[in-house]
């Protein structure tokens, strides 16, 4: 093998390592249509109603709405979790993010409530010590205004 050839092969080597090396701190992130959101309460799902972009309350009262996410690493980091809504009105909503074990015990939970109108982005922190595992589950429920008022348009799941 000549010199050329040699250097060629180790910047090769350089490159995939940097880039091998490089993407372990990168986050993942798995983004979700709000029309995945569902009644929580049974008697709720007629009350719902889907959107092409999200996910409202058509209830006269305030309804929980909850969000089930799909993860796509197994990481124990914990992770972020971001709730786009839209208020047609100047109206009340809180979300809550859950981390939870495979059989259904709580890690961590972290809630955020916003009032106004127009768009709005929940940022909800579920990063840390003992807020997830390889097997975790996450979850996010809204208290979501009635009467047409919110729309859930989308969640999304960063884990770093």
């Amino acid at each position: 093998m000549n010199q050329t050839m040699k250097s060629g092969a180790v910047s090769a080597l350089f490159v995939l390592g940097s880039l091998a090396a490089s993407s372990t701190a990168l986050a993942v992130s798995s983004n979700h249509s709000g029309t995945i959101c569902k009644n929580y309460n049974a008697a709720d799902a007629p009350y719902i109603d889907y959107l092409t972009n999200g996910t409202r309350s058509i209830k006269t009262s305030t309804t929980n709405i909850v969000c089930p996410m799909a993860r796509n690493t197994s990481n124990t980091n914990g992770a972020y979790v971001y709730v786009d809504v839209t208020h047609s009105s100047s109206v009340t909503m809180t979300c809550t993010a859950y981390s939870y074990t495979y059989t259904g015990t709580l890690l961590g939970s972290v809630s955020a409530t916003w009032t106004g109108s127009g768009f709005h982005e929940f940022a909800l922190n579920l990063t840390g010590s003992g807020k997830s595992t390889a097997w975790s589950d996450y979850s996010v429920l809204c208290s979501t205004p009635g009467n047409r008022a919110a729309v859930i348009n989308g969640v999304d799941l960063n884990e770093s």
